[in-house]
Formats: C-alpha cells, structure tokens, sequence
C-alpha cells in the first residue's frame, strides 16, 4: 500500500478522512483474515475429502474382500449342505444294509433251526425205515405159508397164534398193549374179517327178546367197559335209536330168520302188527305238529307210498 499525504485545511474534515480511512484499513484487514480462514478451511475441507475417498477407497475394498468371503462361505455352505445329503443317504444306506443283514441273520438262524430238525426228522426217518424194514421181515416171514384154516394139527395152530400174538406185541411197541388189541379186534370186524360186535338192529333186537330196559342195558355195557371188557353190545343211545325208528313192540314184531339166499347170513325181519294204527297215529302227530298239509294239487286226499329197506 503507497502512502500519501493529502494536506486538508479543515481538522474536522481530516478526521473524519482518518476514521474513514481506519476503518477501510480495518475491513482490509479483516477481509484478509477471512479469505485466509477460508482458504485454511478450503485446505482442511480438501484434506478431509482426500482423507474420506481414501476412506471410501478402503471400504470398497473391504466390501469386496467380504462379499468374495461370503461367496467363499456360501459356496462351502452348499458344499456342506450336499455332504449333509450324502451323509444322510450314506446313513439310510447303511441303516437299510444292517436291516438286510438283521433280516439275513434271523433267515440264517431260522434256517440252522430247520437244518437241526430235518437232521432230527432224517435221523427219526431213518430209524423209522430200519423199524419198518425190521417189521417187514418179520410179517414177510409167514409169506408163501399154509392158510391158517388148512391147519389140522393142535400144536402147530398154537404156535401160529403165538407168534401172530409175538408180532403184534412187536409192532405195539413199549408200555401197555390192551388198547393196542383192542384197536385191532375192532378193526378185524369193521372189515369183515372178524365179528366181535352185533349190528344195531341185532342189538336192539336182542334188546327187546331178552327184555332189557334202558338201565340195566346201560348196567351191562358198563360193567364190561369198567372190566376191560369189549363189549359185542351196541352202546345204549344206538339202541334207543333204533327204538325210535321202530317204534315199540306193540306194533312191530321183530324176528330173525335164514336168508333164502344164503343159509348161513341170518336176517333180521321187522313186521308192522297193525297198518291202520300206526297211520293214524302218524297222521295225528303231524296235525299237531301243524305238518299235515293239503294243497290243491292233492285236495282232501292221503297219498300213500310202500317202500322198504334191507340191512345186512
């Protein structure tokens, strides 16, 4: 700034002018302390720009480093995810391997089971086989022999009988051997070979000529089953049976006779005394069973039909 003297005749005019002139040189002043506080916050706002962009450059790398870490990480999550599946495909697997080879185990041990009885079974066949062969040798021994019926000398018919009686002991086995016997006399009359029982109608024909009543039948029949005794007797409710379809003796007359055929079959001859009785008391049974019935194909009219039936 050039200074300058200016000569002012008037006092009161220079300072005034001197007072002006302060305060320009104040507002300079402090025009130039504002533009330099300006500039140092221009630097410092500038500074502070720089230093946010650095920081800015730094948190784009960070963000970078982070989101390739978080690719890193998404990547392993499904690389653990599908081990996770495979783990637990592994473990179905294996849970399905260990039922297989649970289910392996017990057919294994079910199978030792079966092979420990069949070898029993063989052993029990095999012992079966030798006692049957033992058996047929023993009954093919009478092979090619005289018929029983042939026989007249005493001594050898006993001796036939007591080797039949040696057989059968044999083939009853061990213990007791009466229901043994017993099994085989009844089967010896179911076939015809042997007659140790009576027919039901020889029995309830006996029943009726000796007079029996249904106590003292059931008495005898008894007393011969407690004695160990077969009975050649019909049980008691085969005869009261054979009643029932005969009705009583007041109306039947029950007879046995020679078969004009055969002479040596006997046959039982059962005859109705009175017709005219027997159908009526028939026909009042059924009226009061509500059974007699008349329709119109047979208007008040009975039909009567003959029939008969032969027993041997």
């Amino acid at each position: 700034m050039n200074h300058f003297r200016v000569t002012i005749e008037n006092p009161r005019i220079e300072v005034q002018l001197r007072e002006r002139i302060a305060q320009l040189e104040e507002e300079v002043r402090q025009e130039r302390e504002g533009r330099i506080s300006r500039w140092r916050e221009e630097q410092w706002l500038r500074q502070q720009l720089l230093e946010k962009e650095e920081e800015i450059r730094e948190l784009r790398k960070e963000i970078e480093s982070l989101t390739e870490d978080r690719n890193v990480c998404m990547a392993k999550a499904k690389d653990a995810l599908a081990q996770k599946a495979r783990l637990k495909a592994l473990e179905q697997k294996l849970n399905r391997l260990e039922s297989s080879n649970d289910r392996k185990r017990s057919r294994e041990h079910c199978l030792e089971k079966d092979n420990q009885k069949l070898q029993k079974l063989n052993e029990e066949i095999a012992k079966s086989r030798k006692l049957m062969k033992d058996e047929l040798r023993e009954v093919h021994r009478f092979d090619g022999v005289k018929g029983y019926s042939t026989l007249t000398n005493k001594k050898v018919k006993s001796g036939r009988v007591e080797e039949a009686i040696k057989s059968l002991q044999h083939i009853s086995g061990e213990g007791p051997s009466e229901l043994f016997f017993g099994d085989v006399i009844l089967k010896l009359s179911s076939t015809g070979k042997f007659r140790s029982k009576m027919s039901h109608t020889e029995g309830y024909t006996l029943y009726h000529k000796v007079g029996f009543s249904r106590a003292s039948y059931s008495v005898m029949n008894n007393f011969l089953r407690q004695k160990g005794i077969l009975s050649p007797f019909p049980s008691t409710r085969v005869v009261m049976q054979q009643k029932r379809v005969n009705a009583s003796r007041d109306q039947f007359e029950v007879t046995s006779e020679t078969s004009p055929t055969n002479p040596s079959k006997l046959v039982i001859v059962v005859q109705l005394k009175d017709v005219k009785k027997f159908l009526i008391e028939k026909l009042e049974a059924l009226d009061r069973q509500g059974k007699l019935i008349f329709d119109v194909s047979t208007g008040r009219k009975l039909w009567l039909c003959i029939h008969g039936e032969y027993t041997c």
